[in-house]
């Protein structure tokens, strides 16, 4: 038989707190619930079905982790990244750090433009200005993507990431 762990408040700040960090519930309740081999997933819906204000936290963790993953989009996509740049040194100095260049992530640029694009049909963002990079300002709307969705798109960051 299962033991059944009380659903603590201190429980509750643990998964909030790791939802918050990248959305993914499973992950969340695997860290807020150590004893448990599955994390307990159940146990949060549940909770979250009968309690309003832990519920509207969810949702308020969920929207940060978005917002997080939505600028991450933006920064390795649209802003780039600067990365050191190695050559000769000259002489007998060998190689070494020589410049820096900014890459850009052409997947995470068009993850991104879909998403802020998807948003602006759907009139979730206030503005949306184009000129060689991509500002919006307001809610981007990641919470309507199905919880699937955002695994997928996580996943994909995951794995561009690698």
């Amino acid at each position: 038989m299962r033991e059944q762990r009380k659903m603590t408040p201190a429980r509750m700040t643990g998964f909030l707190d790791h939802l918050r960090q990248h959305g993914l519930v499973i992950l969340a309740a695997k860290h807020a619930s150590p004893h448990s081999e599955l994390g307990c997933q159940s146990a949060f819906y549940t909770e979250r079905g009968k309690n309003p204000e832990f519920a509207a936290a969810w949702a308020d963790a969920i929207e940060e982790a978005d917002e997080e993953l939505l600028r991450q989009l933006k920064r390795r996509g649209i802003d780039g990244m600067e990365e050191d740049v190695y050559g000769s040194l000259g002489g007998s100095e060998g190689t070494g750090v020589v410049g820096k260049k900014t890459v850009y992530s052409d997947k995470m640029a068009e993850l991104y433009s879909r998403i802020v694009s998807a948003r602006v049909r759907q009139g979730l963002t206030n503005k949306v200005e184009l000129s060689g990079s991509v500002q919006h300002e307001g809610d981007m709307g990641l919470g309507k993507l199905s919880a699937r969705q955002q695994d997928l798109l996580k996943q994909l960051l995951k794995d561009e990431a690698e």
